[in-house]
């Protein structure tokens, strides 16, 4: 049994880790803490004799898992959720329940064995939590602006006294984005190339530096998308999001992260065309 390769599922929420050995047939479940964690690598195989680890993204609540089992050397594959119910539709799995979950998740990893894809560091979480956040409260100052037309005496005024709260905010947030991309050597080398892009500011390059992995990795991506693509067409946006390994809707829907992206990677794309 020890030459196995092991497949493990992890079905993920916000207070547990159910968890699903699928060699073995060993099923627990654990809080989702870093003490959970830490009782966990007591009782998994050696990474060496581990093929995967299955979790779906969850909205967050992977992150911390996969990022500790990442760093204790597995092999963290963190898919889509629809993969997850598309792949337990297909064995006719009507169950669903947080056990099943992570019964389908480690058979997912053992049949199609999904690809290990490099996970944000601590510090591009944290940078990309304080961008998210400064866009979730630039559509708020957004929406108070259009609603303070509409209203008259203390609505009005309250609605007033909110507008200049949210914009303190705004700048203290950009205050603190621009402290934690100055911190880092290859943020601030990445911010100054983009930058110097006609257009771009740092709003942008900050959702840029959030979005996408490290200058090393999506730098070599642009350089091979460059010299594959002789003029920039209407598959522009498929090609990148390929080429990123992020779904198409990453780049063409609304409410998505990255729609403020959009302009910059093409704009550095024309960018490095042109020298």
């Amino acid at each position: 049994m020890s030459d196995l390769l092991h497949s493990i599922g992890i079905d993920v929420c916000k207070r547990f880790l159910d968890i699903h050995v699928y060699t073995t047939g060993k099923c627990w479940r654990v809080p989702n803490t870093i003490i959970g964690l830490l009782s966990v690598r007591s009782q998994f195989p050696e990474p060496e004799q581990v093929k995967r680890i299955v979790l779906e993204s969850t909205g967050g609540y992977e992150r911390e898992a996969a990022l500790w089992l990442t760093q204790a050397g597995y092999s963290v594959a963190v898919i889509n959720a629809r993969q997850g119910r598309n792949f337990a539709r297909a064995m006719n799995q009507q169950a669903k329940t947080d056990q099943v979950d992570a019964q389908i998740l480690a058979l997912f990893g053992d049949k199609i064995t999904p690809p290990v894809r490099p996970l944000s560091s601590e510090a591009q979480q944290q940078l990309d939590d304080l961008v998210t956040r400064r866009r979730q409260l630039v559509d708020i100052l957004t929406a108070e602006r259009n609603r303070m037309a509409l209203l008259r005496g203390k609505a009005q005024a309250n609605v007033e006294r909110h507008i200049e709260w949210l914009d303190a905010q705004i700048q203290d947030l950009d205050q603190e984005i621009e402290a934690q991309i100055q911190a880092c050597q290859a943020w601030r080398q990445t911010q100054k190339l983009v930058l110097s892009v006609p257009g771009v500011g740092k709003v942008m390059a900050a959702t840029l530096l959030s979005a996408l992995p490290m200058k090393c990795q999506w730098h070599r991506r642009l350089n091979a998308l460059q010299k594959s693509l002789s003029s920039v067409n209407r598959n522009f946006l498929s090609k990148c999001a390929r080429w990123f390994s992020l779904p198409e809707s990453s780049f063409t829907t609304p409410a998505c992260s990255l729609k403020y992206s959009l302009y910059p990677v093409r704009a550095l794309l024309f960018y490095r065309m042109s020298n």
